[in-house]
């Protein structure tokens, strides 16, 4: 990416337009997923653990103006529900079958029967109200979901 188009965006997308949040990373003591910030040759993409996601492409230019409109565009699909793809860290087999019941499992992995893959559109703080879910973060990009 050039770095001019870097200097246009970051600004805009160091902190999280919806939450404020400005951490990328997982805390390697907490394991506290905070976000990602993953930048290619024409993607610029930032995710947030409160679950909002922007890409940017700018291999048609990039000026302060596309890029709030980009930003916008992000928070208005944030606030529509949608279905979304969350890891779900859970403290039992009893709450994957409740997960189960609900329909919105997609995987579990065979050898972490602490996490749960989900697909729905329910909100961070309604998976997080579910009895047994412990913490969940959006599913990030290159995971192992099916």
């Amino acid at each position: 990416m050039n770095a001019i188009d870097i200097f246009t965006i970051a600004p805009f997308l160091n902190d999280c337009p919806q939450c404020g949040h400005g951490r990328v990373g997982t805390n390697e003591k907490t394991k506290e997923f905070h976000g990602t910030l993953d930048v290619g040759d024409t993607l610029y993409t930032r995710t947030c653990r409160c679950g909002f996601e922007v890409t940017i492409d700018t291999k048609d230019g990039v000026t302060k103006e596309s890029v709030q409109k980009k930003i916008e565009e992000a928070l208005e699909a944030y606030k529509t529900p949608q279905e979304k793809r969350w890891v779900l860290d859970v403290e039992d087999v009893n709450t994957i079958d409740e997960l189960k019941k609900m329909g919105i499992v997609s995987y579990v992995p065979k050898m972490m029967d602490d996490l749960v893959f989900v697909k729905t559109s329910m909100t961070k703080q309604e998976l997080l109200d579910i009895p047994g879910v412990k913490s969940c973060r959006p599913e990030s990009v290159g995971s192992i979901f099916v």
